[in-house]
């Protein structure tokens, strides 16, 4: 008797467990800065990060240049901009 409670534990467990992760998405979240709001980073921010070794500021500050520099475009634009920066000096 006491092994189908044990059975019986185990699968309330793991229904809560299926439940919650359900109700987060399927997956766990993360908290995002600055401009990155939105549900995740974009392939390009994720080059941009590689190249500066996960320095998030030096990644703010060239965004926030680029910017300044050329006012008026999409962020998409900011982030190749910076990405074909990043690249070329590094050549």
């Amino acid at each position: 008797m006491e092994l189908w409670i044990a059975v019986a534990v185990v699968i309330v467990l793991g229904l809560v467990g299926v439940c919650w992760l359900w109700a987060r998405g399927g997956r766990p979240t993360r908290r995002l800065s600055g401009s990155q709001s939105v549900a995740r980073r974009s392939e390009l921010v994720v080059r941009i990060d590689r190249l500066l070794m996960g320095d998030r500021a030096a990644r703010e500050r060239l965004l926030a240049a680029a910017r300044r520099n050329h006012p008026g475009k999409s962020a998409r634009w900011y982030e190749e901009k910076v990405l074909a920066d990043l690249e070329r000096d590094r050549r």
